[in-house]
């Protein structure tokens, strides 16, 4: 009997000391993390809550604005021996639904002469984006060469949004033979 009390006594003042060293160790734990170089204390500075919204103080100035963007995704055929190449591209718009007109064009050079350029506007095409859509609208553009020493160096497709595009700059899409994007 006398060891199960030595064993709950030595239990209680284990429990005591483990509880004094908390209580002492941690305001120097919380002081130490206050300190700045040199051991001073950091003032503590009152946090400035985030504006809420829908209250009235931040209102936003209208819908967000249109955005739409261009984003070239690869080719098939060869640029050098096939009779045309397809390029593909995707069509993506954020904050409103577009109506855009997609402009493209392609460019040739010829193998034996570096001064040959040939440029050949597309026919114009048009659709409609829209903002929910999770997924970029995929677009082809196909370049056929009219000569045989002709070899496509560069297409170019631009979507059209009109004044309201938020970012006219990402609206055009190039692949070059160069580089290959």
């Amino acid at each position: 009997m006398q060891i199960v009390t030595r064993i709950r006594t030595a239990l209680v003042v284990l429990t005591l000391v483990m509880s004094a060293v908390t209580v002492v160790a941690a305001p120097t734990a919380a002081l130490a993390a206050q300190t700045g170089p040199g051991n001073q204390p950091i003032p503590n500075v009152p946090h400035t809550p985030a504006p809420q919204t829908g209250t009235g103080r931040h209102k936003p100035a209208g819908p967000p604005p249109l955005d739409v963007s261009v984003t070239t995704v690869g080719h098939s055929g060869g640029n050098y021996g096939d009779s045309y190449i397809v390029v593909a591209y995707d069509l993506k718009t954020t904050g409103a639904d577009a109506g855009v007109v997609l402009k493209s064009e392609c460019n040739y050079r010829r193998f034996n002469d570096t001064e040959y350029r040939r440029n050949e506007p597309k026919p114009n095409g048009s659709m409609t984006l829209y903002a929910n859509w999770p997924a970029a609208v995929p677009y082809t553009v196909t370049c056929s060469r009219l000569y045989d020493d002709e070899w496509v160096s560069s297409v170019i497709l631009t979507a059209d949004a009109g004044p309201t595009d938020a970012n006219p700059s990402n609206n055009t899409g190039v692949w070059d033979a160069w580089t290959g994007k």
